[in-house]
């Protein structure tokens, strides 16, 4: 745990920051009114549902924009 702290200091993370961003990524990606109490995939759900690909192709987009 230090180790990251440091390295995201060193690299200027905003970890709290991250760890909201990636909280609402989450949020969005598997809405707990459709997963909660199961382990499917989000691609796995039944279709109709908030989870669909358009979100997970902007989830994929999220995830690479912040690895740049």
């Amino acid at each position: 745990m230090l180790y990251l702290v440091r390295l995201a200091e060193k690299c200027h993370v905003n970890l709290p920051e991250a760890v909201m961003k990636k909280i609402q990524q989450n949020r969005n990606k598997y809405p707990a009114s459709v997963v909660y109490g199961r382990s499917e995939k989000y691609t796995e759900y039944a279709h109709g549902t908030k989870i669909s690909h358009e979100i997970a192709d902007e989830t994929r987009k999220l995830d690479n924009g912040s690895n740049s």
